[in-house]
């Protein structure tokens, strides 16, 4: 099936477990940032794991517009 990397707001923890469990469930592969742990290159992973993935889904909240991931990515593209 496909990679998805979901993009969220670390305030929206709850709803993005409801939808990893629902798209695990019909076979796809999901990660998110939530797989890292203290001490790792953060940035360059989220990075890496989007460039790999098949998709991006993003859920969208107030939360994670004012985000500083977001904020970041943004600049990026700029």
């Amino acid at each position: 099936m496909n990679k998805i990397f979901i993009g969220y707001s670390s305030d929206d923890k709850t709803p993005r477990q409801e939808v990893v469990g629902d798209l695990e469930s019909l076979g796809h592969t999901v990660w998110s940032d939530s797989e890292l742990v203290d001490g790792q290159s953060w940035w360059g992973r989220i990075l890496r794991e989007i460039e790999n993935a098949d998709f991006y889904l993003c859920a969208l909240s107030s939360a994670y517009l004012k985000s500083d991931a977001l904020q970041a990515r943004t600049q990026l593209r700029e």
